[in-house]
């Protein structure tokens, strides 16, 4: 499993499998970032409370989204399986690496 994904990898290979937001509000930051702070906790195994230490801070020095949204948001696409199309993604990845 990867373990952070750039904004064009997301678009292509994420994206297309997470259902669009109806209602609430809106975060902040883009989408991929927190699906790479989803990834993170996937891959390190740690608490989502901890979570909250590796997060990125903003200029004024508080956390860019609380640990507790990104936990929302996971719980929100997991219904949908979007981690699922991580197979996808390794695949089409070591495609491109073996073709090099």
């Amino acid at each position: 499993i990867p373990t952070e994904l750039t904004e064009k990898e997301f678009e292509e290979y994420v994206r297309p499998y997470i259902p669009k937001q109806v209602s609430g509000p809106r975060p902040n930051i883009p989408l991929y970032k927190i699906y790479n702070y989803i990834l993170y906790v996937l891959y390190t195994g740690c608490q989502w409370k901890s979570l909250q230490k590796a997060i990125d801070k903003k200029i004024d020095g508080t956390a860019e989204i609380h640990y507790t949204n990104v936990f929302k948001r996971f719980n929100y696409w997991s219904p949908n399986k979007p981690i699922l199309c991580l197979v996808s993604f390794k695949r089409k990845i070591s495609n491109y690496i073996t073709e090099k």
